[in-house]
């Protein structure tokens, strides 16, 4: 049986999560239509000669934040916010959820680390330079993104891979159990 490493995915409505996750884990293209505020798929990957399952807890739309489950922030190993970049607003967006998941990383003293994924590059990249200064901004690692021309996932989530497994050490180290400050 595979080690599982939680990956939270959260960030505003329509910023693309649904898209992202679903390319990468299904590998399908973007179909419009509304999906639902919560969605759980799995993904094999290996690191170090480990294979991992990738499980991808996703919640768009503000309005959910508040109503998260305790899981996401007790059982997260990673945390990828999505930054629009089709939008005028994605940084002050973004501000908010990374402000919020520091928040709650603080108070369950955990070992969780904060990508952030700039979305729908597609619709234009006229945005990519705020988002790297914003990125520098937060001190957080960020990648330019597309699910409709399938670009910049396979780096996204090899990192939140590697940090997810460097996480996941980290915490065997310290014991089970063991809250890791």
């Amino acid at each position: 049986m595979n080690q599982r490493l939680l990956i939270a995915v959260v960030g505003p409505r329509s910023s693309g999560i649904k898209s992202l996750i679903r390319r990468y884990c299904y590998d399908e293209s973007p179909k419009p239509g509304r999906l639902s505020c919560l969605d759980f798929p799995i993904k094999t990957h290996k690191f170090d000669d480990k294979n991992f399952d990738l499980a991808f807890m996703t919640a768009s739309y503000s309005e959910c934040f508040h109503h998260l489950p305790s899981i996401y922030w007790k059982n997260s190993s990673l945390f990828i916010i999505c930054y629009d970049l089709s939008t005028t607003d994605g940084d002050k967006q973004c501000s908010q959820w990374i402000l919020n998941v520091k928040t709650q990383i603080e108070h369950h003293r955990r070992c969780v680390d904060i990508v952030v994924a700039g979305t729908k590059v597609d619709l234009g990249d006229q945005r990519v330079e705020e988002f790297w200064a914003f990125c520098e901004s937060q001190g957080v690692e960020g990648f330019v993104t597309s699910a409709v021309e399938d670009r910049g996932i396979d780096g996204l989530m090899e990192c939140v891979g590697r940090k997810g497994y460097e996480c996941w050490e980290r915490e065997q180290r310290e014991g089970d159990g063991e809250k890791v400050g």
